[in-house]
């Protein structure tokens, strides 16, 4: 390899090393400020957890004292609904039925069988 072609080469590369340096710097440009912000919003996630806590604690002063969650609200004050003990989700029961093949499933598996076949 002459010197010409050597240095050419090396030119090449330096100039590829230093266009991949230049995305990688766009790259680490982009998520600079994630660090931050992935702090501020855990400080602002334990900062609402607190709030929620304290809110919960005063609406149980609240009624203790006599009011009730229909005048709260009328007063502008966000109360959730009082829980009656039972689960608000409900399970669905199983309809199963017999795991004989159907009409459509059928249909779907011999469509798949023939689907690579070409005659």
């Amino acid at each position: 390899m002459s010197l010409s072609a050597y240095s050419e080469r090396m030119s090449e590369e330096t100039t590829f090393l230093s266009r991949a340096e230049e995305l990688l710097q766009g790259r680490r440009d982009a998520i600079r400020g994630l660090e931050e912000a992935t702090a501020e919003l855990d400080d602002a996630k334990t900062r609402m957890a607190a709030a929620e806590k304290r809110m919960s604690e005063a609406v149980s002063l609240a009624k203790d004292a006599g009011w009730t969650v229909g005048e709260l609200r009328q007063l502008g004050i966000p109360v959730a609904a009082p829980r009656t003990g039972k689960s608000t989700s409900r399970r669905r029961r199983s309809t199963s039925r017999p795991t004989s093949a159907t009409p459509a499933s059928a249909g779907e598996s011999q469509a798949g069988e023939s689907f690579g076949q070409q005659g």
